[in-house]
């Protein structure tokens, strides 16, 4: 297949899952399609398929500036790189949209995020990262021990009063103090009131 036809593909073949994330993010077909990992594997494949057909001029490489515009020099080696972009943005919009479903953040809010996703790649995601930092306190992009971690150093009560869960359930409650057979733990003792015959 040409180098041409493979870069229409590709092209062409991502906008319609960055259509679904925009437009019709919470449907049933968007959590089946862009959320699934079919299309990033298909990319992948073409990705694979590209690099090894691609025939990279003498002296490419990633490592000097020089070398790496060589690399763009190949129609199939172009093909590569761009599919390479192409799949890594789609993989980083679509995490926003289920990030920002996570964190209830409004959609409308989130949709420059996701353009910029698609067009200028980590300008895109910086600037979701500083939304999410505005309006819910958060940049860490750890999704579940963190927040296990960090409510295990606060202590629950206060972490959840400072936003830490997002969830409606109550947060933990700590263990009443236990009796040891027919008398009360040390603390119980001391907090009873003292006009109280035991």
């Amino acid at each position: 297949m040409r180098a041409e036809t493979l870069f229409q593909i590709v092209s062409l073949g991502v906008a319609p899952a960055w259509l679904l994330l925009v437009f019709a993010p919470r449907w049933k077909w968007t959590q089946r399609i862009v959320h699934s990992a079919s299309i990033l594997a298909v990319l992948g494949v073409i990705h694979l398929s590209t690099v090894l057909a691609a025939d990279f001029p003498e002296g490419a490489n990633g490592m000097t500036l020089q070398g790496a515009m060589r690399m763009f020099t190949d129609p199939m080696g172009m093909v590569a790189c761009w599919t390479h972009y192409l799949a890594f943005d789609l993989f980083v919009g679509a995490w926003e949209v289920r990030d920002a479903q996570r964190h209830k953040l409004p959609h409308l809010a989130v949709v420059p995020c996701l353009v910029l996703t698609y067009m200028l790649g980590p300008t895109g995601f910086l600037l979701y990262l500083a939304l999410r930092a505005v309006l819910r306190g958060k940049f860490s992009l750890d999704e579940g021990a963190g927040s296990a971690k960090a409510a295990s150093w606060v202590g629950p009560v206060a972490y959840r009063a400072a936003g830490g869960w997002d969830d409606p359930t109550p947060a933990p409650r700590s263990p009443a103090p236990r009796a040891t057979g027919a008398r009360t733990s040390w603390s119980s003792r001391w907090s009873r009131d003292p006009s109280t015959p035991e």
